[in-house]
């Protein structure tokens, strides 16, 4: 996956150089200024009296001290976003949010997200036109704080030093997108990693105003610190459409966003207000982070804003510039992008948390352990009780099994809150009209994988099954594939960010292995092979099977049997987010408590009577429906064969959270990665729907 990204990134960064001069570009163009126009100083008297005696103006001019003796080239030398090529723009999706969104009138992400404390910074970027870094970097910053309850400093100097041609010339100028695609492909370091200025004076950009970009180092300056184990991930990069609702939108949702806007003379000189050009040459293009909007006592809208130029400039380092006309053009170019979990939780061991949410199970004796599972008063107390709703029988499938054999297939584990962290909570529109009873087999009867009815044999891999199930099916219905994706390459090679394989797992975690790892086909990596049973689940002892890597046939590469997720998100525990959900994208993954009870059941709609709470499964959820006794019930296939329950199938009680049933949906949606050779910017084109 990195060699692939890099080759297309040296790519771009290729077409950059060698089209550069013959592009239609786009974006911000400064006039050319003569000599004793860049010579002369850029705070004018003539401007601050100019701004401050037009009683339209809106706004008040002064001689801010931050560029106090500087000349026009100087503060040009700021301004550093360039015409951008057209192609920066190819295959970038343009992200649009609902409208029916209700936003408040008045809206600031320092107050809204109060304990991230770098959505209050304000920096400083020197004489180096880093402000396109600076934008991206900090507004990246901010993110992570949001999503992931993370304050991070990420290191401008790292983004100005190595990204190289893909963003531009460094300290002479980049594009804001090349950050962001920076970002996503290759992370970003700390700013104690990679500072920007450092404790021995000045050896960074900045510091006079004709330093030079600096050499990409890659290595962090205390020795105790990995450059790799610093980088800081972006999952996707995009556009938002330039509508004032959808830039809103995005910051309301997601954080502080990166802006460009073209810079007059008197900007240099705002201190207060709202913001609109009034008079003096164009000089560049600039870019800062958009943190919020509201309406002025004088009722001009206006967007809030964070600038670099440090406090001493304008509002204690902050503006506002008029909202919803386009002021100097910067609402046309707003760039972001959402931070990745990668490398975030490197070096935790699972077993050090010690706030877990999930399933637990009641510690069992040993007297227990060693009963049999299917019992003859449990089958009497359910198919005598009125209000069972459900019929118990002796399944074929646990016939002379013990309770820590049953137990031993429950393989959810209780999982670490960190491990949801960043995570997404889909919901749907509550508009959606949906059926009172559906059913994915007979909704997609293409996909046959829907249908299908597996068996974990005597593994704990429930976590693995649902997961793979699920996607295999949402594989069919987006791209109408049939296609049997491996749970062994899951279950082995995942490792201990999964869980423990055949000992149990966590069901996220599976659908992000999916998203940053693929999964071959079952076809490359059987779970039981065609030689009797070398895979696990074969014994009730069989552990957890090695990481191979390589497909069984020689005729299969393993990397190109991979097939990927885009995305890994819970879902709301509302009954009609979760209907909704399948209804839109297909099957999805549910874990649940099971008790004694359940490895009895045969027909009927499932709820707890009576037994010992044994562990936590995860099965896969396709469909809804009410029963005749006007029961409403989630329609469930399991992975114990069909000899178990209505032919591998159960149902259980909707809308109670029965055991916690509603509690725990997880899912993702299938990348066209490895499927439509050639396309690669579908995966961001999902980044506007979390």
């Amino acid at each position: 996956m990195a060699d692939s990204c890099c080759i297309r990134l040296h790519l771009l960064a290729s077409v950059f150089l060698l089209l550069f001069s013959s592009f239609n570009l786009q974006g911000i163009a400064a006039e050319n200024l003569s000599k004793q126009k860049l010579t002369s100083l850029i705070l004018q008297n003539e401007i601050v009296k100019e701004v401050n005696e037009n009683p339209n103006a809106g706004w008040k001019a002064a001689f801010n001290d931050r560029f106090a003796n500087a000349t026009v080239a100087e503060f040009k030398r700021l301004l550093g976003v360039i015409q951008t090529p057209k192609t920066a723009y190819l295959g970038v999706p343009i992200v649009r949010h609902d409208l029916s969104l209700k936003l408040p009138k008045e809206f600031d992400a320092r107050t809204a997200w109060s304990h991230c404390t770098s959505i209050r910074r304000i920096l400083d970027q020197g004489h180096c036109g880093s402000c396109w870094a600076f934008g991206a970097v900090e507004s990246l910053s901010d993110r992570f704080c949001i999503k992931y309850n993370l304050n991070v400093s990420l290191s401008a100097n790292d983004v100005i030093a190595c990204c190289g041609l893909l963003c531009g010339f460094g300290c002479n100028g980049g594009f804001p997108m090349g950050a962001w695609l920076y970002f996503k492909y290759h992370g970003v370091v700390t700013q104690e990693c990679d500072p920007y200025f450092d404790n021995t004076g000045c050896s960074h950009p900045g510091c006079e105003p004709t330093y030079p970009t600096p050499k990409c180092e890659r290595k962090c300056v205390s020795r105790n610190q990995l450059w790799g184990e610093s980088k800081h991930y972006g999952v996707g990069a995009y556009r938002i459409n330039p509508d004032p609702q959808d830039i809103m939108a995005e910051v309301y949702k997601n954080g502080p966003v990166e802006v460009a806007f073209t810079v007059y003379e008197d900007f240099a000189h705002y201190k207060s207000g709202v913001y609109k050009y009034i008079t003096g040459t164009k000089i560049g293009g600039h870019a800062v982070k958009l943190i919020g909007w509201g309406t002025s006592d004088d009722g001009e809208d206006y967007w809030l804003l964070a600038n670099q130029w440090n406090r001493s400039w304008g509002d204690d380092g902050y503006f506002k510039i008029r909202r919803g006309t386009n002021e100097c053009g910067i609402e046309q170019s707003v760039v972001a992008g959402l931070p990745s979990e990668k490398n975030l939780f490197k070096g935790l061991l699972i077993s050090s948390f010690n706030l877990l949410q999930g399933i637990a199970a009641e510690n069992l004796s040993k007297q227990k352990l060693t009963s049999w599972i299917l019992q003859n008063e449990i089958v009497k107390e359910v198919n005598e009780n009125p209000n069972a709703g459900w019929k118990a029988s002796f399944n074929d499938r646990f016939a002379n099994a013990t309770v820590a054999e049953f137990k031993r297939l429950l393989g959810v584990k209780p999982t670490p809150k960190t491990e949801f962290l960043g995570v997404p909570i889909v919901s749907h529109d509550i508009s959606l009209k949906l059926p009172k009873e559906f059913d994915a087999r007979t909704a997609w009867s293409q996909c046959t994988s829907i249908g299908r009815i597996l068996d974990q044999g005597h593994c704990g891999s429930c976590w693995a099954f649902g997961a793979v199930e699920s996607l295999s099916d949402r594989f069919c219905i987006k791209y109408n594939m049939n296609v049997s994706l491996s749970v062994n390459d899951l279950l082995a090679c995942c490792g201990f960010l999964c869980g423990q394989g055949c000992n149990g797992g966590y069901p996220i975690a599976a659908w992000r292995y999916f998203k940053h790892h693929g999964v071959v086909t079952e076809e490359c990596d059987p779970y039981f092979d065609n030689t009797g049973c070398s895979h696990p689940g074969c014994e009730p002892a069989y552990p957890t099977p090695k990481c191979a890597r390589k497909c069984v046939s020689g005729n299969q590469l393993w990397r190109e049997s991979k097939h990927y997720g885009v995305s890994a998100y819970k879902v709301r525990s509302h009954p009609d987010d979760i209907m909704a959900e399948v209804y839109k994208n297909g099957p999805v993954e549910v874990a649940f408590t099971v008790y004694e009870d359940f490895a009895h059941y045969k027909s009927g709609v499932y709820k707890h009577i009576t037994g010992t709470n044994i562990g936590g499964h995860a099965v896969k959820l396709i469909g809804w429906g009410t029963s005749d006794d006007g029961e409403d019930y989630w329609l469930l296939a399991n992975q114990w064969n069909r000899s178990w329950g209505d032919d591998g199938y159960f149902k259980i009680r909707r809308g109670t959270n029965e055991c916690g049933i509603e509690h725990g949906v997880v899912a993702g949606l299938p990348s066209d990665r490895n499927v439509v050779k050639g396309i690669t910017t579908s995966d961001d084109l999902l980044v506007s729907s979390f």
